[in-house]
């Protein structure tokens, strides 16, 4: 529902009509997962100067994002129902989602930089 909404305002900002239907799902995904790499690399050089987002292998920074912006932000701008007034069911699973997103997040920036910093001998 939520990526639905921001998906019709920002067609509409940007081009003036709507998403062909059509083309509905895939930009659905986008406004959801564009962010997503945004924070991703915000989460690699927040670890680099401050270890401590690291805890957890990239759990509370998913935790994090699913607080600050699932649950708050989203809430705010008007693309979701208030924290208290969502089903208890939704939050579980966003909270659950975004954990699996921390963890992602977490292992691609320690394999990245295993293959970045790789020494040769």
């Amino acid at each position: 529902m939520k990526t639905r909404i921001a998906n019709r305002q920002q067609s509409r900002a940007a081009t003036g009509a709507e998403v062909p239907d059509a083309d509905k799902p895939l930009a659905g995904q986008a406004v959801h997962y564009a962010p997503g790499l945004g924070l991703g690399a915000a989460y690699a050089v927040a670890a680099k100067f401050r270890p401590a987002v690291t805890t957890g292998y990239g759990g509370a920074f998913g935790i994090a994002a699913a607080t600050l912006l699932d649950e708050a932000a989203v809430s705010a701008v008007g693309l979701g129902k208030a924290p208290w007034k969502a089903d208890l069911k939704t939050t579980i699973y966003g909270y659950a989602s975004h954990l699996v997103f921390g963890g992602a997040a977490g292992l691609v920036r320690r394999q990245a930089r295993a293959i970045l910093f790789r020494r040769s001998n």
